[in-house]
């Protein structure tokens, strides 16, 4: 596979994180000019002023974590504290908050490019692992790999096309991978995913490699043959595939370029998706700036509006002018929706984390216990940390959350690595699938496991009374609350019965996990409808319905 750059790219994920809102930082923050960020780098720092840093800070009270929230902070957590990018100025800005704070990395682009040289000699990881490939994949290298498991086991696989096109015009792809694939048969599912952010090119690459695994040991493997004969697993690669397109094709020459890039965030360290935003952005003479994107991963329903996402188009975790106003959310929360979805897996870079829900609130979520319990299964194993995704800092509109809210999927992301978003492919990802192949797979038993979720069973009938296959909806409103109202969708997941007429459906709990009303499945059929409502690990019989 081609290699898209001259050598490892920078590894921490502070460096870039800031990218736009570095540059609307410039201004806002540190009322320095943004002409002092577009100058030509020189020694030790963009612009020839101070070089980019990291420390670790330590905020004590309130005041001092709401004031911590201006800088730009990373996934990383570290002896206690919260790792800080520095961009130049913030050394002084942050000792001025009174905040106990340490320098961790002086100049951090030439300290990454160090780590990385010495990275890319190491020796490749002892044990060949399922996908595994010479270089991190393009958008078209993830479809082409698909399509070759497809081929090779058609009565495995089959392709899903999600049902929106990308800004850009792009299909997105992802596979589902069950016994007799294409029988509609009301199984559950586990869905995984990669790349909601666009340079955390891991993620894509751990989801890839779990789907080849599940094929190359279908009929082989006891433990996936049994699993993938209960449940249906769904994997979607690259869920922002014009933002990945991007960043995955841009060559990184040098570390000016990395520079000039860092300051409008493009480039391999791009997040968002591509959607243009123009006009007056409220960033003074800024404001005539042309900003790109929108963060997937803050554009879900659930709390939408609140805390945790911005309303600045420039900053990364820009949220967007409205809730699902992007098609790569709308796209997952469909995935949700139709697909009898019991367990959720989102990928992510990076800090070695099991984040559950919720991201909004330290309040435990109805199924606190069960998500700790296997929460803490997979991080003993993978060696992360387990814990509510708000721990880390707090987030509103994520696909976690809402997949657990709107469904009452058993949802989780996976934050791989330590420090970096796409470290040199040979020293990280081999060893990262071989440490997560297990926290995968107790994943996906928990999706197939009747215990973690609802059955409903029931025949389908002639006015006779005898058994007849016919095609059976599941149906709920899904209602999910944001910060200032609530979102209001249809889950509808379809199956036929048997010849006989009988049916299962695997789906989860018909109460909502944000409400306390008691709320209802629907059974449908051609001619008749019946109600019911189901608690997680339940298993419930409806009467017969007339088909």
């Amino acid at each position: 596979m081609a290699c898209h750059h001259d050598h490892a790219p920078l590894s921490r994920r502070g460096f870039l994180a800031g990218g736009a809102a570095a540059l609307a930082g410039a201004t806002l923050l540190r009322g320095s000019p943004a002409s002092a960020l577009l100058g030509a780098g020189g020694a030790g720092g963009v612009g020839g002023t101070e070089p980019f840093g990291l420390a670790v800070a330590f905020p004590a009270t309130a005041g001092q974590r709401a004031a911590l929230a201006a800088f730009d902070l990373t996934h990383g957590v570290r002896e206690g504290g919260v790792e800080v990018l520095l961009w130049p100025g913030d050394r002084a800005r942050l000792g001025l908050t009174g905040i106990r704070h340490r320098v961790l990395v002086d100049d951090l682009v030439r300290h990454d490019q160090e780590v990385a040289r010495a990275a890319a000699g190491g020796p490749p990881y002892a044990v060949a692992q399922p996908g595994q490939v010479a270089d991190y994949r393009t958008l078209a290298d993830h479809q082409a790999d698909m399509a070759a498991l497809i081929a090779a086991r058609p009565d495995l696989c089959r392709w899903v096309v999600l049902p929106e096109p990308t800004l850009e015009g792009r299909t997105v792809m992802g596979i589902e991978i069950a016994d007799q694939v294409a029988r509609p048969d009301g199984r559950p599912t586990f869905y995984v995913d990669g790349l909601h952010h666009a340079r955390e090119w891991p993620s894509g690459e751990l989801a890839m490699m779990f789907a080849t695994d599940l094929v190359q040991g279908e009929g082989t493997d006891a433990r996936i043959t049994s699993l993938l004969a209960r449940c249906r697993v769904l994997v979607v690669p690259v869920v922002n595939a014009d933002g990945f397109a991007h960043s995955r094709g841009f060559p990184i020459d040098d570390r000016e370029l990395e520079l000039a890039t860092a300051i409008v965030g493009a480039g391999s360290y791009w997040r968002k998706n591509r959607r243009a935003l123009t006009g007056d952005l409220g960033l003074g003479q800024l404001g005539s700036l042309t900003a790109y994107g929108v963060d997937p991963n803050r554009n879900y329903g659930i709390q939408w509006g609140g805390p945790g996402a911005s309303d600045v188009a420039v900053q990364q975790d820009y949220r967007g002018p409205e809730v699902f106003s992007e098609p790569e959310s709308r796209n997952v929360n469909r995935m949700y929706l139709t697909r009898g979805v019991t367990a959720v897996l989102t990928n992510h870079t990076y800090s070695d984390l099991v984040l559950r829900p919720w991201g909004d609130t330290e309040a435990d979520s109805p199924d606190e216990p069960l998500l700790r319990q296997l929460g803490d299964a997979c991080a003993a194993i993978n060696g992360y940390t387990s814990q509510k995704s708000i721990a880390l800092y707090p987030t509103t509109g994520t696909s976690e959350d809402h997949a657990y809210a709107a469904v009452g999927a058993l949802a989780y992301t996976f934050e791989h690595g330590l420090d970096a978003f796409h470290p040199p492919y040979a020293g990280f990802i081999p060893e990262a699938y071989a440490k997560n192949r297990e926290p995968f797979m107790i994943l996906a038993e928990a999706a197939a496991d009747p215990a973690h979720h609802c059955v409903i069973t029931g025949k389908t009938v002639t006015t006779a009374g005898t058994g007849v296959a016919t095609d059976v909806d599941i149906r709920k409103t899904v209602t999910v609350p944001t910060a200032a109202g609530t979102v209001v969708d249809v889950m509808t997941f379809p199956l036929r019965s048997r010849d006989d007429g009988t049916f299962t459906a695997h789906v989860g709990p018909s109460t909502s996990p944000t409400s306390s009303v008691q709320e209802a499945f629907e059974i449908v059929t051609s001619r008749r409808t019946r109600r019911v409502a189901v608690a997680r690990g339940e298993r419930v019989k409806v009467p017969n319905i007339l088909s």
